[in-house]
């Protein structure tokens, strides 16, 4: 990172203060290659940075299947290593080590692949991140490294193995694919697709608060980088209209009632019931923030639909919400803070399990709620 030089004096003063170091403009390329290909972020958990796999000297064949994100990789096995017993390995007849792969990251829509290059960061659009280790399928006993096997766990002496280069007439089928090194020309193309040839200026239609929210899930409002309990003692000195109104617009959007009674330790719970329905709606047990805190009438109708839909159920399909809300950056904004989107179920998941205890517990609030719910349907 650059730094401009400062005085002694200045450097005093600047000591114990964050300042800004370097400014970078920011280009996002959300899918920079053609749609058969795909951009994974590959881990090998039991391999540190100083002993890699020589992929570029030993990787014998990779396979893929896009749809479900499943790689696997064949290595040659170094037979003059003094690590390699040739009288088990002949037994096993292993002449190359296999690496299959497991999912790193359930969801990856907050995760982006960036670039820097020339003072300039190029985000990717990142399809999945997958960690690879040796596949134990020779284990097996009388397993044969030429018959496929179904691609599933086989328990053996208490192990659990998946099969090595398993599909069967129902299953995707494995595409094979030829490895090419870094700093090879097709290595290289492709890295020169992911940075942006020239970029276009934006009109802005939105906040600057709600296209920070739109880019960072949960953001600010459910950010994990706020600091909670700074912001926690800081609120308590407002008075308790601005604490609530403050803090589901600016802190977070969804919360339980046994973290609200923290928030307000000089309220009784008779007293907390009859504050929240002004500021929040009672979703699954949760108090979520009003849709007219946020936005105008007509976001905030849409988002209430959101709502609605969650109060039915656990997760609401994705072609639904697409149709509700047609633009993707609204689209996000409004849910990111709601729900986390299931690629593979193509539905959003409701953020947080809904709180049974408080539902038990306050059965009249539920259905008083309930009623506010149907009355807004049928407006």
């Amino acid at each position: 990172m650059e730094t401009d030089r400062v005085s002694a004096g200045e450097s005093a003063d600047l000591e114990d203060e964050d300042f800004v170091v370097r400014e970078m403009d920011v280009y996002f390329t959300p899918k920079p290659f053609d749609k058969d290909t795909k951009l994974y972020i590959a881990q090998y958990p039991l391999r540190p940075c100083w002993r890699p796999y020589e992929l570029g000297e030993v990787c014998k064949e990779v396979r893929v299947r896009p749809e479900s994100s499943e790689v696997e990789v064949d290595l040659e096995i170094d037979t003059e290593s003094d690590n390699y017993d040739p009288e088990v390995s002949a037994s096993l007849g292993l002449t190359e080590q296999t690496l299959c792969s497991s999912e790193a990251a359930a969801d990856v829509a907050g995760y982006a692949v960036g670039v820097l290059r020339g003072g300039l960061v190029h985000l990717n659009h990142l399809d999945a991140v997958l960690q690879l280790r040796p596949s134990m399928a020779h284990l097996i006993s009388g397993a044969s490294r030429t018959t496929r096997q179904p691609l599933q766990e086989v328990e053996t002496n208490g192990l659990a193995v998946p099969s090595v280069k398993g599909d069967d007439s129902e299953s995707e089928p494995w595409i094979s694919l030829t490895y090419e090194p870094a700093g090879s020309d097709v290595a290289s193309r492709y890295y020169a697709e992911m940075m942006a040839i020239e970029g276009r200026p934006m009109d802005f239609t939105m906040s600057t608060k709600d296209y920070a929210m739109s880019l960072c899930p949960g953001g600010p409002t459910g950010s994990k980088h706020i600091n909670r309990c700074e912001v926690l003692r800081e609120m308590r000195s407002l008075p308790p209209e601005v604490r609530f109104k403050k803090w589901f617009t600016e802190v977070s959007q969804v919360n339980r009632f046994d973290a609200l009674m923290h928030l307000a330790p000089d309220c009784s719970e008779e007293d907390l019931l009859k504050i929240l329905p002004v500021y929040a709606d009672l979703v699954r047990g949760l108090w979520v923030c009003k849709s007219s805190l946020l936005y105008d009438d007509g976001l905030a109708s849409k988002r209430d639909k959101v709502l609605l839909g969650f109060t039915k159920g656990e997760s609401i399909s994705v072609k639904y919400l697409e149709r509700l809300i047609r633009d993707e950056q609204t689209r996000n904004m409004i849910l990111n803070p709601l729900g986390k989107r299931r690629e593979k179920l193509q539905d959003y998941k409701f953020i947080v399990p809904a709180d049974s205890s408080f539902i038990r517990r306050y059965s009249h609030i539920v259905k008083e709620q309930e009623n506010a719910w149907s009355v807004r349907l049928r407006a």
